[in-house]
């Protein structure tokens, strides 16, 4: 399945039973929460073992298949605690033992970047509406195998930063 001059990392995670980590934001639970619910039940019919990664104060268990774990990032919802709140979810990340990280909203995407590289792990990053000149949108060119747009405007948007 992997071609010449593919992504390593790709190429041993297609070889692994898939294991997404999805990681959502505070703007997923309100504008996709259909789609998280569609998506973490497609899962289950699966039988792929999947894990949520969503902001504290949220209730997704109504929304996501129980059979999908759900962890609260930040754990501690306090102020200069994010370096301790990136080794939990790290550590919990480890546990685990994704395959791949999709990133469904681009709020999010500086944490699937670092806990991509941490865990060395390719992940996906869904950019779902048009960026400002002042916001920083960065990917990993290494292990970033995939950006995904819902709408041809946003891609353009998106390429208009290159």
């Amino acid at each position: 399945m992997a071609g010449k001059g593919g992504n390593g990392i790709a190429e041993a995670a297609v070889n692994k039973q898939v294991r997404p980590v999805l990681i959502a934001s505070e703007r997923t639970a309100g504008e996709y929460a259909v789609f998280l619910h569609h998506l973490s039940v497609g899962l289950a019919d699966e039988s792929i073992s999947a894990m949520l990664v969503y902001p504290p104060d949220l209730d997704v268990e109504a929304v996501i298949s129980p059979s999908v774990e759900v962890v609260r990032h930040p754990a501690i919802n306090l102020p200069l605690m994010g370096h301790k709140n990136r080794k939990i979810l790290i550590e919990t990340l480890v546990e685990f033992k994704p395959t791949v990280l999709h990133c469904l909203c681009e709020t999010r995407a500086q944490l699937a970047r670092f806990a991509s590289g941490r865990l060395n792990l390719p992940y996906i990053q869904m950019v779902n509406s048009l960026r400002r000149r002042t916001g920083r949108l960065t990917f990993s060119p290494k292990r970033c195998v995939k950006i995904i747009t819902p709408a041809a405007s946003i891609k353009a948007n998106l390429l208009s930063f290159e």
